[in-house]
């Protein structure tokens, strides 16, 4: 298997390997519930938490002018040397000063970096920016340029606005130890205890907790409603990855000042009075936004509340992430004396479009809306196809991240591959009269009204994409994020999956994965959410996934929820020492794959849950009991794995001694298999 473009991972592997299996996985995944909540809130702060509401900045507010006037950081920016100083009137920071401030340290080429005094900091947004601390670097210079906000706790006083912004940056070094959160009152969640449950007419009825939002949050916004153990605050998963989902306003009452009720979109098992909630609003703004930039560094910091994703890194290039914690805040916020239960919105860390790979390494992840770490390209539409032009007109409904030079995939609407080629020139284009009107029935019901085009004339044009046409599917594997490397990080508590990866050439390993409601690591595209691609050529090496909800799924999502996909798109796989514990379904999924290795995995007291607590993810064409199930897949390979069971497996149902189920699975090695004239085979990992 080759990896291509992640540095210094090879002894990292070589050491993984000579050690065999990782023995300490066993004892690691035995954390009893108290052991893994400690793990989620390390008790302390620099905030001076007399400052968490955002009326403290109201005379800067009032003031502003005055106080900006007598500021001297902009024109020492503009004139001074080595590392230089923002200061700041008192603990206030104005966006656009900041703003102003760090465009001219940065123009200035005899200056290295600007620092700022540790202290607790409001900042105000940059309206224009749509940030609070706007950082754009432009083309100019290409030596290190360092930000040191080291000491420092920032304060975010808007929730309508973003973060902290890195815009179009090469070689920045932004670091700590600092930390960041929006006030309280400016949070995006509400949070407190379910008080009353009627199934039948759908409708819950919940009491927030003093010093969270109420009806901005309960009362306006689409909202998904976790669910998490009152006496643990572990995140609740009798039925993987089931929330209550709310998508509008009917049905919601506002019962008291802080008592609200609504409807839900379906049925939500083992809803149970008493349990605590966390209700995600949808604003969406981004903590730490990666705007185009290379080479760039971010480390060493904490993030306690985004209303988005805490880190999005949109269409980069060989940039890291390390030391980073995305975690609730450790104190409580109101008179309840609970503690906050969410950290980000949506996902922890999200890279889309990189065009080289993204390393995140040594982070804390914990209580995301959504995933941890998600990884991807995007999928386009095929609008009109011009084979004797080598051209094809393309659609999308977000911005195109391919470029003359880059290879472009295709796909029939069924997911076989049909071709590769390289664009040698693009132009927009107007709408083709023959999809006016249209949507697409493949990736995510997009409206072609609602879409750009792009003409791109091809280098060659294989046969078969002789049978290219109206809404197949287009990849950029030249921007899908390949060159990856997701090594060392703690990841757990949270509504998502630990690890989405739709990238190749990269390396997953040694990620500490605990209590989970979707997959522990998955790979696969979703055509559902637009995002591209399929995975090859990736280690996945000594993970420990420690999770109620399933473990590893490397195949397809497609348009048809439940079905593996026909086509083996992903290959060359390697699954290495890992373990998965406590899996109560699903433990190993493998489809639509070639050339994969699975070796020494340790599975320990998995499918172990009662009957009425247990749903199938992906329909009838699974077997109840499978440990792995393995389906179209060609050109596979086990050795040394294991299957522990013992005393605290209360309610077995997995088929421990023939613990991998097969459909259409050929060039299997190292199994035996039980009935090998069966369509549908058990077999045995000797």
């Amino acid at each position: 298997m080759v990896i291509t473009n992640v540095l210094a991972l090879a002894c990292l592997i070589l050491t993984a390997l000579s050690e065999g299996r990782a023995q300490g996985h066993i004892a690691e995944s035995q954390l009893t519930a108290a052991e893994l909540q400690h793990l989620l809130w390390p008790g302390n702060t620099r905030a001076d938490t007399r400052l968490a509401h955002s009326s403290a900045s109201r005379s800067f507010r009032q003031n502003r002018r005055r106080l900006l006037a007598s500021s001297q950081s902009s024109k020492q920016a503009a004139d001074g040397a080595g590392m230089i100083e923002y200061r700041p009137t008192g603990f206030n920071i104005d966006g656009d000063d900041y703003a102003s401030f760090f465009a001219k340290a940065y123009a200035n080429t005899r200056a290295t970096g600007i620092r700022l005094s540790p202290g607790t900091y409001h900042v105000t947004p940059s309206i224009e920016n749509q940030a609070h601390m706007y950082m754009r670097c432009g083309d100019d210079r290409e030596d290190v340029f360092e930000i040191d906000f080291t000491g420092a706790f920032f304060y975010f006083t808007d929730y309508q606005f973003g973060g902290m912004v890195l815009d179009n940056c090469t070689n920045v070094d932004l670091h700590g130890p600092y930390e960041q959160t929006y006030t309280n009152d400016q949070l995006d969640f509400a949070q407190g205890k379910i008080v009353e449950v009627n199934e039948d007419e759908l409708t819950y009825t919940v009491e927030v907790d003093d010093g969270y939002p109420g009806d901005r949050v309960m009362m306006t916004q689409a909202i998904a409603v976790s669910l998490f153990y009152n006496s643990t605050l572990l995140i609740k998963s009798p039925d993987p990855y089931m929330d209550i989902i709310v998508g509008g306003t009917d049905g919601r009452k506002k019962l008291g000042e802080r008592k609200f009720s609504f409807k839900a979109r379906g049925v939500t098992p083992n809803v149970t009075v008493g349990d605590y909630f966390v209700a995600r609003g949808n604003t969406g703004c981004v903590g730490l936004l990666f705007q185009k930039v290379k080479n760039c560094t971010a480390r060493d910091f904490t993030m306690y509340h985004s209303s988005g994703f805490a880190v999005y890194e949109p269409f980069g290039q060989n940039n890291t992430f390390r030391d980073i914690q995305i975690r609730p805040f450790p104190y409580p916020l109101g008179r309840d004396g609970k503690l906050p239960l969410l950290s980000s919105s949506w996902d922890g860390f999200h890279i889309t479009g990189a065009h080289s790979g993204t390393l995140i390494q040594n982070n804390y992840i914990v209580n995301t809306g959504d995933d941890a770490i998600a990884t991807s390209g995007f999928y386009y539409l095929v609008a009109a196809v011009d084979p004797g032009q080598k051209s094809v007109i393309i659609a999308s409904d977000r911005e195109f991240t391919f470029n003359p030079g880059d290879l472009l995939t295709f796909y029939a609407q069924d997911s076989e591959r049909l071709g590769t080629a390289r664009i040698v020139k693009m132009y927009s284009v107007e709408e083709p009269k023959e999809v006016t009107g249209k949507t697409s029935h493949v990736a995510g019901e997009v409206k072609y009204d609602d879409a750009d085009f792009m003409k791109v004339h091809l280098e060659t044009w294989p046969s078969s994409m002789s049978r290219l046409k109206f809404d197949d599917v287009v990849s950029s594997p030249s921007n899908n994020g390949d060159g990856f490397a997701f090594v060392n990080n703690t990841i757990g508590n949270l509504r998502g999956r630990g690890i989405l990866c739709k990238s190749s050439n990269g390396v997953i390993a040694h990620n500490r994965l605990f209590n989970l409601k979707g997959f522990g690591i998955q790979m696969s595209p979703e055509y559902l959410w637009v995002e591209s691609d399929f995975v090859n050529n990736v280690l996945v090496l000594n993970n420990t996934i420690n999770s109620y909800s399933p473990g590893i799924w490397l195949g397809v999502d497609p348009t048809v929820w439940g079905t593996p996909g026909l086509y083996t798109n992903n290959y060359n796989v390697d699954f290495i020492n890992n373990t998965i514990a406590n899996c109560a379904t699903t433990p190993f999924l493998l489809t639509s794959s070639a050339g994969i290795t699975i070796i020494n995995t340790t599975f320990v007291n998995v499918l172990c849950t009662e009957k009425d607590t247990r749903t199938a993810w992906f329909g009838d064409w699974q077997v109840d009991g499978a440990i792995m199930m393995v389906a179209n897949v060609r050109d596979i390979t086990f050795s040394g794995n294991e299957v522990i069971k013992d005393s605290r497996c209360k309610n077995p149902y997995g088929n421990y001694d023939h613990p991998v189920a097969m459909v259409n699975a050929t060039d299997v090695n190292g199994l035996v298999p039980r009935a090998p004239t069966d369509s549908l085979l058990q077999a045995d990992a000797p």
